[in-house]
């Protein structure tokens, strides 16, 4: 009965009007964060080997280790390109002399403070935001529209209990969210990987 549940709950999910918007939106929108991402991730990359370059070049051409004043650069993580994280927060390069501490600086925040409100589209942001919209969404009438269409008195009419009844509804719904999840995550893989981003 249990099988019986789950089959039925995710079937009625997927032929949803509501699923199918979900999951075009779902879709749309984490593509549209992984190439975004993709690029971000590929500027941070260029900035990097571009201020390590000058500062090896400073380095080298320097007669006195007195008055060096170098930019030491955070290299960007490939997965950056999916979710930011705290990479705008705490900043990518960091000012070595004698009289600055050490400490990374030249944070997105200080250049433009309206980035702190409105961040960067990620997958994170997706799935705090849209995700959690989405399951209300898909979920709201899960036990209550049952009974609306008096489907839940049938349905409890035979020998199972609450709790199976319950859990069942529970892992259909489950399932309908993780599938507009996992297949456009999968497609933003690859395109990352199809990108060159050393995902290994």
């Amino acid at each position: 009965m249990f099988r019986t549940v789950v089959t039925k709950e995710l079937k009625a999910l997927l032929i949803s009007r509501r699923f199918i918007g979900g999951w075009a939106a779902c879709t749309v929108l984490i593509l549209l964060s992984a190439w975004i991402g993709i690029g971000e991730y590929r500027r941070a990359l260029a900035f990097y080997e571009t201020g390590t370059g000058l500062a090896e070049e400073q380095l080298r051409e320097a007669t006195s280790w007195g008055r060096l004043e170098l930019d030491v650069l955070r290299r960007p993580t490939p997965l950056e390109a999916f979710v930011a994280g705290t990479s705008a927060d705490i900043g990518r390069s960091s000012p070595i002399s004698t009289t600055v501490p050490v400490g990374l600086g030249g944070s997105l925040y200080e250049e433009d403070p309206i980035f702190a409100l409105f961040r960067m589209l990620d997958l994170a942001l997706i799935v705090q935001v849209v995700l959690s919209l989405f399951a209300i969404l898909l979920t709201y009438d899960a036990v209550c529209g049952e009974k609306e269409r008096g489907t839940l008195r049938l349905a409890l009419a035979c020998a199972v209990p609450r709790a199976r009844y319950l859990a069942a509804k529970l892992v259909g719904c489950w399932l309908g969210l993780v599938v507009p999840l996992a297949i456009p995550g999968v497609a933003a893989v690859l395109l990352a990987l199809a990108a060159g981003v050393p995902l290994g």
